[in-house]
């Protein structure tokens, strides 16, 4: 059974490799199918970096407990609810990257 800081470890570092993931999709995407130049990609970069960080970071906590609170609801209510958290996951997570990606 793994320790508690090693899961606290493995959860990081999955949750570091999601943003990272994410970002190299949208690097590929912008250089290959949109052609932007890699300067203009390269400030985009660190800004995007931390706004999926900050957004994946509060969905991934709070999405697994969700699931399992709305597990025997009926179907269209869980997916209601799972979808207005993501959206309020990805707006909270906005106002809250702003001032870190612009200071």
């Amino acid at each position: 059974m793994p320790s508690e800081g090693s899961h606290w470890t493995l959860r990081l570092s999955k949750l570091f490799g999601y943003g990272v993931l994410i970002t190299a999709v949208l690097v590929v995407t912008l250089l290959t199918i949109l052609r932007v130049p890699l300067s203009a990609v390269s400030r985009m970069v660190a800004v995007y970096f931390v706004y999926t960080l900050i957004i994946s970071a509060l969905a991934w906590a709070v999405m697994p407990a969700l699931g399992e609170w709305t597990e025997h609801k009926p179907l269209l209510l869980r997916w209601t609810i799972l979808v207005a958290v993501l959206l309020g996951a990805g707006t909270l997570g906005s106002a809250i990257a702003s001032p870190s990606a612009y200071y």
